[in-house]
């Protein structure tokens, strides 16, 4: 039996400029578990190219990718039954790979195990959702919430079914809301499983879209992803004309004053604690 059979999941990391010199925390921390693991570390375009790198495989792209497509090129390797995609700037928590396979084994209809994420200060990340568990509970539910505002993730706090992963269509050829289609796709495509156990670390970054949000502009560019995702797996215009309403509510409508009363309850909060 080679390693490749024995494996049991196979990581996923995408790698380019200035990412190349800490990919190697999250190659190890994809090895630190129990479980059999398989590491591909895709070298998008990197100059110079990545050549050797201990406990991974690397997959070289000759031309710069999207985040999506560079993702693809790992998943078109993935020989194992279940596979995760983790940022080259994130690493995974202790046991964390060990509780999300153990996790899938316990739910065989479900098309990916999701955990939460903590982010380097140790604060508890805003997505997954705390209501997903309950979303959950009516898959078509979570799918449809899923679709109108992204409130799971899929990036390195998942194990997901390569099978259910390949069936969704792979992540669209996008830089912006390439994760959150391929989420709302697996939803729509079966079961999704939530664990509250935290599992990776998230590291924001001066550039990373956790510090400030993303833009309205971005936020409705990855909207049309989603949209256009979904139409190519059968979704009908009707629907997807309703979609892109409640879309546009959400984000030009609704999120402006969420987000104004957020930051005025931090400010009363921070306020409070000073007094």
């Amino acid at each position: 039996m080679t390693g490749h059979e024995a494996s049991r999941v196979t990581v996923i990391i995408p790698v380019w400029g200035r990412y190349t010199g800490v990919v190697g925390a999250a190659v190890g921390s994809a090895r630190a578990g129990s479980v059999a693991v398989r590491v591909i570390v895709v070298d998008n375009a990197n100059a110079p190219a990545l050549t050797e790198l201990d406990g991974a495989e690397i997959v070289r792209s000759e031309v710069r990718l999207s985040r999506g497509a560079s993702r693809n090129v790992g998943l078109a390797e993935v020989q194992t039954e279940y596979v995760v995609f983790l940022d080259a700037d994130d690493v995974l928590l202790p046991g964390g790979l060990d509780h999300l396979v153990a996790g899938l084994d316990r739910h065989p209809s479900a098309g990916a195990f999701v955990g939460r994420i903590v982010e380097g200060s140790g604060a508890v990340h805003r997505l997954p959702r705390s209501l997903c568990p309950l979303l959950a509970r009516v898959p078509r539910l979570l799918a449809w919430t899923n679709a109108i505002w992204p409130v799971m993730s899929i990036q390195g706090c998942a194990v997901m079914r390569t099978a259910a992963v390949r069936a969704a269509g792979g992540y669209p050829d996008a830089s912006s809301g390439e994760d959150w289609a391929l989420a709302t796709a697996l939803a729509f495509g079966g079961p999704v499983a939530f664990t509250a156990k935290p599992v990776l670390r998230y590291w924001l970054h001066g550039d990373s879209p956790g510090v400030r949000g993303p833009t309205a502009r971005v936020l409705s560019r990855s909207a049309r992803v989603v949209r256009r995702g979904l139409a190519a797996r059968g979704a009908r215009r009707p629907a997807m004309a309703l979609l892109a309403a409640v879309q546009t509510i959400v984000i030009l409508g609704l999120r402006p004053p969420a987000r104004l009363t957020r930051r005025s309850v931090a400010a009363l909060t921070a306020e409070h604690r000073r007094g």
